[in-house]
C-alpha cells in the first residue's frame, strides 16, 4: 500500500459538494455535510475522490456492474462499507488481499474465497462497489514485480477462515526464520509453482516437512554405563480456560464479556462475532 490519497483530498472534495448542496437548497444548513470531523466520508467523497485519480466506482448490483456479478473474481478491487466503516479487498496477480482495519494482519483468498466473501457481504447488507481503472489497469505495486515477494506477503495473512493471522508478527521469510518464528519454506527462483506451493504448505504448518535427522555416529567400544532412572513426567499443564478468540476480539478494542457473547452468537466463527460487534456499536 501507499499514500496515493491524503485526507486534504478528502476534505476539499467534500466541502466542494457541500458548497453545490447547499447552492441547490437555497443556502440552507446541512447536517454534518458530506465529512465528519472525525473522518468518516460518505460514499459521494470517496466516488469523486477516485473517479477523479481515473478510476470508476459502481455499485456491484448496478448495470454497469453487470459483468462483475456474472463472476466477481475476474476483477480487480473491491471497496465496501458497511456502518460508516470502509475498507477495500485487492487482487494482485492471481491472489487477493482482504485489507479490512479491523483484521488483525491482511486476509489471503484465493477466487473461491472472494466470490464466497463478496456474495456473503452483500448478503449481510455491506455496500459493496467494483472499482476499475477507466483507462488502461492498476498501477503496479512492488508485489506485481517480484514474485518472492508475493508469496511473503501471502504467508504473512491470515486465511481466509480465521479471524487472525497464524504468522502475526512471526516474520516468516523465504530466506530463513526470524527471531519468534519457525523456519519458512525455501522458494526456488526456478521453479514458481514450487515456491507457491511450499508458502502454502508453510501458511499451515511452518515448512514442507521435518528435516530428516543426521545420521548417527559410529559407536566406540567401551564399557556400557548404567541405564539412567526414567525422569517423571512433567505435570500436565493446568487449563486456564483462556479463550483466544475473545483475546483477539479484546485486541481489536472490543470488551472481554461483549466479545464473549457475541463468539457464542456466532457459533465460534471471530469474523462473524466482529460484525456483530460492529453492528451493536
Amino acid at each position: 500500500q501507499g499514500p496515493m490519497f491524503t485526507d486534504g483530498d478528502f476534505r476539499g472534495v467534500a466541502a466542494e459538494l457541500d458548497r453545490a448542496e447547499r447552492a441547490l437548497m437555497g443556502g440552507g444548513s446541512m447536517d454534518y455535510g458530506n465529512a465528519r470531523m472525525d473522518g468518516f466520508y460518505n460514499v459521494q467523497v470517496v466516488q469523486a475522490v477516485l473517479n477523479r485519480a481515473g478510476y470508476a466506482v459502481e455499485p456491484i448490483n448496478s448495470e454497469a456492474a453487470r459483468e462483475c456479478q456474472a463472476d466477481t473474481a475476474k476483477e480487480k478491487a473491491f471497496i465496501l462499507n458497511k456502518r460508516e466503516h470502509w475498507f477495500s479487498i485487492r487482487r494482485i496477480g492471481r491472489e487477493w488481499f482482504d485489507l479490512n482495519s479491523c483484521l488483525k494482519t491482511p486476509r489471503h483468498y484465493k477466487d473461491g474465497d472472494l466470490r464466497f466473501h463478496i456474495r456473503d457481504a452483500v448478503r449481510e447488507g455491506y455496500s459493496v462497489f467494483v472499482v476499475r481503472p477507466e483507462r488502461g489497469d492498476f498501477p503496479e505495486c512492488a508485489l506485481d514485480k517480484d514474485h518472492k515477494k508475493l508469496i511473503e506477503a501471502i504467508q504473512g495473512c491470515g486465511s481466509a477462515e480465521q479471524g487472525y493471522s497464524l504468522f502475526a508478527g512471526g516474520g516468516q521469510t523465504l530466506s530463513g526464520p526470524s527471531s519468534g518464528g519457525a523456519a519458512a519454506a525455501p522458494a526456488p527462483a526456478s521453479n514458481d509453482a514450487a515456491a507457491l506451493r511450499a508458502a502454502r504448505l508453510a501458511r499451515f504448518g511452518g515448512g514442507g516437512g521435518p528435516a530428516p535427522p543426521p545420521p548417527a555416529a559410529a559407536p566406540v567400544a567401551a564399557e556400557p554405563a548404567p541405564t539412567p532412572a526414567p525422569a517423571p513426567a512433567p505435570p500436565a499443564p493446568a487449563d486456564t480456560g483462556k479463550d483466544p478468540n475473545i483475546d483477539t476480539l479484546v485486541a481489536m478494542g472490543f470488551d472481554a464479556a461483549s466479545a464473549k457473547g457475541a463468539l457464542e452468537a456466532a457459533k465460534g466463527n471471530v469474523e462473524r462475532a466482529a460484525e456483530i460487534l460492529l453492528g451493536a456499536a
